[in-house]
């Protein structure tokens, strides 16, 4: 039973970023609909099959029971979830980009029929067409087993990964300690912009979630089995087609991977999990008519923006203003290995360091040569970028600070 909900969340989690690719090929290929049931059904059962035998799901015990840091956490998640349903209520239709790119797509797509390759229009251009389709096809799904559109669906597609994405961050920081993943979770539903892109329905949390569910894979597999390790590739996938920043995490990882020298085996094993999401997505980018805009608006000037030393200044200063909280977090982490020095260790995973800093230097880079201006482009993007990479900083450090509960008893008895 211990292992029901977190098999559940990320087979679950797996199962949508797969369907959603096949129910593209089934359109692409103009397949009948039950083609698309029957192997929805086969995909399920064997991701349930390949994840229960594959992922090692270590538990830390309980310790000692701290009341106070319980009732916290239970208020914190109690107003997480008034707050996203008194959101959802007020937006059912999602805000922002939920409601201009991700759900105007999933109608557009609903009521075409045969004709879905309208929604990929270029009078739709302003809704960026050549973005991925993980979550309008998620909500084409649900729409389509209700038989009519309904508001519902998107709300619980967008709870399931708010949700999930903190359970995930609980899960892998209470393998060291289990009070350290209470508190992870915490500062992430601390976050001043976590719920709410959750209830607006951002397609950012659900990449958020893939990133998370990606690393997570990769350090629960690594010492099992070679052909366990394909699971990472199929995470990966689900972040391809969850959003263009899919593709630049995908990238960082892979050229982590290699870069670590895994095993032959290990490596075939997460390109084959890659593989089918990736020809997917490469066969939708090649039929989609709009460019992307920020490939398209390169030429001349983007030399001169490489060399504008003000773009660099105020790149800079606008993630520390908008990563404020993010960086409170980190100097308390800091401060507190300071005065734990005897006791504290830095996790071993530097991967997920470099993730963190490759994906952050990728996002600088997108803000340096964008030809949109660069205020309101750090504005309208700068807060959901953040917000992506934030659970994986919350990540590295809960297993940072779960070192030292794992290795404070084992000194305590040496050094009386």
């Amino acid at each position: 039973m211990k292992r029901f909900v977190p098999l559940t969340v990320t087979v679950f989690g797996l199962w949508l970023g797969v369907r959603a690719w096949i129910h593209f090929l089934i359109l692409l290929w103009n397949l009948p609909f039950v083609v698309l049931l029957i192997l929805e059904v086969v995909s399920l059962f064997g991701l349930f099959h390949w994840v229960v035998r594959a992922v090692p799901i270590r538990v830390c015990g309980h310790a000692k029971r701290s009341s106070w840091l319980y009732l916290l956490i239970g208020l914190l998640v109690a107003t997480g979830v008034v707050y996203f349903v008194t959101r959802s209520w007020a937006f059912p239709h999602g805000e922002g980009d939920a409601f201009a790119i991700w759900n105007l797509r999933a109608r557009f797509l609903y009521y075409s029929g045969a004709e879905w390759m309208r929604a990929f229009s270029p009078i739709l251009e302003f809704s960026h067409t050549d973005y991925p389709l993980l979550v309008p096809l998620s909500v084409v799904r649900g729409w389509m087993i209700l038989g009519q559109e309904h508001v519902v669906v998107s709300i619980v597609l967008a709870f399931f990964y708010t949700s999930g994405t903190a359970y995930l961050l609980f899960l892998m920081t209470r393998s060291t300690d289990w009070h350290w993943g209470l508190v992870s979770m915490g500062l992430l539903l601390m976050q001043p912009n976590y719920v709410r892109m959750g209830a607006s329905q951002m397609a950012d949390i659900p990449l958020a979630f893939y990133m998370l569910l990606s690393v997570a894979l990769w350090r629960l597999t690594k010492e099992s089995s070679p052909w366990s390790t394909g699971l990472v590739g199929v995470s990966l996938g689900c972040a391809l087609w969850t959003k263009n920043e899919g593709a630049l995490f995908t990238l960082v990882f892979v050229v982590s991977l290699l870069a670590q020298r895994t095993g032959r085996q290990r490596f075939w094993a997460w390109v084959l999990g890659l593989l089918p999401s990736l020809v997917s997505y490469l066969l939708f980018k090649g039929i989609v008519p709009t460019p992307n805009d920020l490939i398209a608006g390169q030429g001349e000037q983007t030399l001169n923006r490489l060399m504008d030393v003000s773009r660099y200044l105020q790149i800079a200063a606008a993630y520390m203003m908008e990563g404020w909280f993010v960086l409170i977090t980190l100097g308390g982490i800091a401060f507190y290995s300071l005065a734990q020095r005897p006791h504290l260790q830095p996790p071993r995973e530097t991967f997920i360091l470099w993730l963190i800093t490759a994906m952050l230097a990728g996002y600088f880079f997108v803000f340096l040569t964008t030809p949109a201006p660069l205020d309101w482009h750090l504005d309208t993007a700068l807060d959901r970028l953040l917000m992506q990479v934030t659970p994986l900083i919350l990540l590295y450090g809960g297993l940072w600070l779960g070192n030292k509960s794992r290795h404070e008893p084992l000194r305590s008895k040496v050094n009386p």
